[in-house]
């Protein structure tokens, strides 16, 4: 597993003209995708500097999210106090079974070797369904980013994968 551990360098991206139009693209699609109704609760697994953590909470959900970086949910914490982040790893989700109406993962499978079991959990502590943002091989974003910065040592999925 991989940690990135300069939250406001990768937050920062988000802030930027560019990074803000992805951000708010992938939102929107990701939105489309959770038939959530206000208050119900979602797990945002890998939610590394709590971008998306807000985005959910905004759109209405009780987010509780989950990184294995302490430096990451620091600085989450630091940008939203009404979401509970905890320090913690996707393959073993201190959660209970159903505990979650939804669960999530953004763009942080292809930083955990186990993917299949971090998968495997989500589902066992979600009730209604999962939302998965994923790296595509094929992606504009990895012919710009693929083994630099953050991104460095990730796997980018193909549609066969």
């Amino acid at each position: 597993m991989k940690f990135i551990n300069n939250p406001e360098k990768y937050n920062r991206w988000y802030l930027s003209q560019y990074g803000s139009w992805v951000g708010q693209l992938e939102f929107s699609l990701l939105s489309q995708l959770i038939p959530a109704v206000k208050n119900d609760s979602l797990l945002d697994v890998g939610s590394g500097s709590g971008y998306f953590s807000r985005k959910f909470a905004d759109y209405g959900l009780n987010v509780t999210g989950i990184d294995p970086a302490p430096a990451m949910i620091d600085f989450a914490n630091s940008q939203n106090s009404d979401i509970h982040y905890i320090i913690g790893n996707a393959l073993e989700l201190p959660f209970n079974k159903n505990e979650f109406d939804y669960s999530s993962a953004i763009t942080s499978l292809c930083f955990i070797d186990k993917y299949q079991a971090a998968l495997a959990e989500m589902w066992r502590v979600s009730k209604k369904g999962m939302v998965l943002g994923l790296l595509n091989r094929n992606s504009l974003l990895y012919w710009q980013k693929a083994d630099t910065g953050s991104y460095k040592g990730s796997r980018w999925d193909t549609h066969r994968d």
